[in-house]
């Protein structure tokens, strides 16, 4: 099956979550503070997936591989931040959103991200594997069973 077109592409998502954690940090009270160490968490969460998303971003080029994933995939994609995570775009945009709620200091944020992370699982991951097998077949099979869908 291979996934569905359509203009709520994961960058949209990626944009609706973040200003979703911006609007829970100035909207609403303050419930539970986080301790002062997850801010220094957050920058580091935000600076990791930032790489992971660049570094992952610049492979796909370099390959000619299309982003969009309705598009086909050009190359199997098995190296570098592959041999970790199946997803490393998603969870490097995940780590972008959880840094950013981290680095407010409140923990009702935290909660957009693993929201994030479920709908685009659930809207995009599952059917681009489904797409992955079919048009990779066993060596996407052999992949899957080696590496996990986020980490």
């Amino acid at each position: 099956m291979r996934p569905r077109p359509t203009r709520l592409v994961p960058p949209v998502y990626f944009a609706i979550a973040l200003c979703l954690i911006v609007l829970v940090e100035r909207l609403v009270p303050d419930v539970v503070r986080l301790p002062a160490f997850a801010r220094v968490l957050g920058w580091a969460s935000m600076g990791a997936g930032l790489v992971l998303f660049v570094t992952t971003v610049t492979a796909f080029h370099r390959t000619g591989t299309p982003l969009k994933p309705f598009k086909g995939p050009g190359t199997l994609m098995t190296g570098g931040m592959f041999r970790v995570s199946r997803n490393p775009i998603y969870l490097g945009m995940t780590l972008m959103l959880l840094g950013v709620g981290l680095r407010g200091g409140e923990a009702l944020p935290l909660v957009v991200p693993f929201l994030f992370a479920a709908i685009i699982e659930k809207r995009f991951i599952l059917s681009e594997e489904e797409f992955l097998t079919d048009h990779f077949g066993d060596a996407y099979r052999s992949y899957r069973s080696r590496v996990r869908r986020w980490l």
